[in-house]
């Protein structure tokens, strides 16, 4: 069997592994939600039986796709690396920016890499915009008297319900940004490097590598000032009491509430 094959046999795996388990969760969470709503006592054995023979076989198709998966992996172990390191695109199109001298660039070269930037902010802007109108609806239930009743578990329930749409929108929308981000940053890279190898170069190896020095002499100087103040503010806290206070608090916590002692 060719490493091609292998591999579209593992990245089959994953998808049906991850649609068993999203089914799964699906299925868990709606007999949960259904045996809580059935009375005043819901939990019974006989309650979790019966629903779980209604979502036994995505249970156990799940359970035998995690068992296969232990098997595919010593029958088609993956020549890759387990850990990769994670390419930081971002900080290599600022360091290409340093190096490059923009007033050498062509108009039409100009206008691509601006068309790339307001790409960005434009994807930012939506994806904030979506998040935003996601939880609108969420809102309204927290800042509503009518949505909390005694029934405690009640109302935790319909807020867990009311945040799904906004904590679905938030995921789908950051990982459709980051992605779609991390395109517009590799054509903007390749446009700075094409710039770079027409003789766009700004600034020596010798000036950068001072202008490097200079930003670690100035963090240095920033850590150590909020060393400075950390260690300012603690001693105030000790000559003032609060140390005291707070010992006392901790004390208290351990032998009234939690019951040591």
């Amino acid at each position: 069997m060719t490493k091609e094959t292998a591999k579209k046999i593992r990245l089959i795996y994953g998808l049906v592994l991850s649609a068993l388990l999203v089914c799964t969760g699906v299925c868990l969470i709606v007999a949960c939600l259904s045996i809580y709503r059935s009375g005043d006592a819901p939990f019974t054995r006989e309650s979790i039986g019966a629903w779980f023979s209604k979502i036994a076989v995505p249970v156990w198709l799940t359970v035998a796709a995690i068992v296969g998966g232990g098997v595919l992996s010593l029958v088609l172990p993956s020549d890759e690396p387990r850990l990769r390191g994670i390419r930081d695109g971002r900080a290599q199109l600022k360091s290409l920016r340093n190096r490059v001298d923009f007033a050498k660039f062509d108009d039409e070269l100009t206008a691509k890499i601006h068309k790339e930037r307001k790409y960005r902010r434009l994807l930012l802007i939506v994806t904030v915009g979506v998040g935003a109108v996601s939880a609108l609806p969420l809102v309204l239930h927290l800042f509503s008297p009518n949505s909390f009743t005694p029934a405690l578990n009640e109302s935790v329930i319909k807020t867990t319900v009311m945040a799904l749409p906004f904590l679905f929108c938030t995921v789908i929308g950051l990982w459709g940004y980051y992605f779609l981000s991390a395109k517009s940053i590799e054509r903007e890279t390749a446009l700075l490097k094409s710039a770079m190898i027409a003789g766009a170069m700004r600034k020596p190896e010798a000036e950068q590598a001072k202008n490097e020095k200079n930003t670690a002499h100035t963090v240095l100087a920033v850590r150590l000032v909020i060393l400075g103040a950390a260690i300012l503010l603690i001693v105030l806290g000790i000559f003032n009491g609060g140390m005291r206070d707070t010992l006392g608090k901790a004390i208290k916590i351990c032998t009234e509430c939690i019951g040591l002692g």
